[in-house]
């Protein structure tokens, strides 16, 4: 009896033994189970990731072609459609001037098919002939809109760089709305907090203080140096020594410079003369870019009116600081619209089921007026640069040194 107690008491160990066994083996083939089908769900995941963006990325890219073929449209219209029309049938140009004045959410989505430019019933496939994969994508533009008068003009200046900006409206204004400065100009974006020490003003009179960003912090707004000038076909450069008034040819200059506080500005006193060349208007500019779009901003007064027919220009240049801008156009208080100067396209771009909408801005320089971005160019190395060569005299009766 003791003998068959003891041999089933060995069996029983030996059995608990072998079930432990077992408990282990299907736990750890579990725990693998749950690593691999976590592991091939990341890479599924990924995966669709991956081609999600591939496709958000074509799909930008579509819409993105739309937008060039917008610059085309109206290049074409430009060449076309003037005046004397050439290349062109009269009835097109007018199929393109009846779309175009029509406010956007009325507009065809296939109007550059007028011009030849895209399809005319429908979506435009983007692809090349030689790439198997812009086929496997699908994609395509779908709806092209173009709005020619828009309520800004907006730019970005580069620190010392400049911008011309052709006031051609749609009716008639006689004030300017500048702003300038966003975050994205910030030296450091994460710190909003706008740096208004006025290093340089004293007294109501400006000087320039050295170019350095010790003084003049990278998170300080940049002095704008804002110049009209109004020009009639057949003048003379003498007669830009007048001051501007929209008509005639003329031109005036202004220091706007970012203070805590502020004044009405006006072009009452130009820039240029030896009684306003020390003399800066302050603009009050914001202190926090937490809650506003542009740090500084300033209507100018100009003192006449501008009519949609005038050739009219503004010139803006930067000191200190590069600087984002936008320009808008009043007649009093009554918000006037651009026109032709900075044209807007909506496109919408697809890629497969994907689909990206972009909103751009035009620049469309005409070749008949160009706009010259400097008279002279000081930049360049060894023979590329310009010398001046200066001579000082002792008779003072053939000078005027004042």
């Amino acid at each position: 009896m003791k003998k068959e107690e003891k041999m089933k008491k060995s069996q029983f160990a030996k059995f608990k033994e072998g079930g432990v066994s077992m408990f282990l083996v299907v736990a750890a083939c579990l725990l693998v189970s749950v690593v691999v089908a976590s592991f091939i769900r990341v890479m599924i995941r990924d995966q669709q990731q991956a081609s999600q963006q591939d496709l958000s990325q074509s799909a930008y890219d579509s819409a993105q072609a739309g937008v060039e073929d917008a610059k085309r449209f109206l290049n074409w219209q430009l060449n076309n459609c003037g005046e004397n029309q050439t290349g062109a049938t009269a009835k097109q140009c007018e199929k393109v001037a009846a779309e175009l004045a029509k406010r956007t959410q009325d507009q065809s989505c296939q109007m550059l098919g007028h011009a030849g430019i895209g399809s005319i019933d429908g979506e435009t496939i983007i692809q090349t002939k030689t790439s198997t994969n812009d086929a496997d994508l699908n994609q395509a533009y779908t709806c092209v809109k173009l709005e020619t008068q828009t309520a800004d003009f907006l730019g970005e200046i580069p620190e010392g760089g400049m911008k011309v900006v052709p006031l051609k409206s749609q009716s008639v204004f006689n004030k300017v709305e500048i702003k300038w400065f966003m975050r994205s100009d910030l030296g450091d974006t994460t710190n909003l907090i706008v740096d208004l020490n006025n290093t340089g003003f004293k007294d109501g009179a400006y000087t320039f203080p050295k170019n350095d960003k010790k003084i003049w912090t990278t998170n300080h707004p940049a002095v704008l140096h804002t110049q009209f000038i109004s020009f009639v076909n057949g003048g003379n450069l003498e007669s830009l020594d007048q001051p501007f008034n929209g008509s005639n040819n003329g031109a005036s200059s202004l220091i706007l410079y970012p203070n805590k506080i502020g004044s009405s500005v006006n072009l009452g006193v130009d820039g240029r003369t030896r009684t306003g060349r020390n003399n800066a208007s302050l603009v009050k500019c914001e202190q926090s870019l937490e809650t506003v779009a542009y740090a500084c901003r300033t209507t100018i007064d100009l003192g006449t009116s501008v009519s949609p027919s005038a050739q009219a220009f503004m010139v803006l240049r930067t000191f200190y600081n590069k600087s984002n801008f936008s320009v808008s156009l009043y007649n009093d208080n009554t918000l006037v619209n651009f026109d032709g100067v900075q044209p807007e396209v909506d496109s919408n771009g697809r890629a497969n089921d994907q689909f990206r909408r972009v909103k751009s801005r035009i620049e469309l320089g005409n070749s008949n007026f160009p706009l010259p971005d400097f008279a002279i160019d000081l930049s360049g190395e060894g023979s590329k640069q310009l010398c001046k060569d200066f001579q000082v005299s002792q008779l003072r009766q053939k000078f005027n040194c004042e």
